[in-house]
């Protein structure tokens, strides 16, 4: 437990340390980024396509602050995608959504269950 937790702990360090100090996309300070949707703008002009797990970890993580409550992230193999992706799941006002580097990735937090907005990628 403790070495997870480290491990954790390091990657966020990390990812943190790897950021510019300014968001690309929104031109707000990191640490004003508030919004699911200025996570998604942010992480979709820094990563590739193939980045998608690191890209779900830096939005979880200039997120983190902002009370929004988490899943794991999810790696999704998905009939209609050629490969697998990694998506941030959250949760907002009981609702779930999801944050990726692709446009058909990124669901506002409008689905009543993880299985719904699954779904709603196929």
């Amino acid at each position: 437990m403790v070495k997870k937790a480290l491990k954790t702990l390091a990657s966020t360090l990390l990812l943190l340390a790897l950021m510019p100090t300014r968001a690309k996309a929104s031109n707000l300070p990191i640490e004003e980024i508030k919004t699911p949707q200025e996570a998604q703008q942010y992480i979709q002009k820094r990563f590739k396509k193939s980045e998608s797990q690191t890209a779900s970890e830096t939005a979880k993580t200039i997120l983190s602050d902002d009370n929004f409550q988490y899943l794991e992230i999810a790696k999704l193999h998905l009939t209609t995608y050629k490969k697998e992706r990694y998506l941030l799941i959250y949760q907002e006002n009981n609702k779930y959504g999801s944050i990726g580097l692709e446009d058909r990735d990124c669901k506002p937090a409008q689905y009543s269950s993880i299985c719904e907005l699954v779904s709603s990628m196929n």
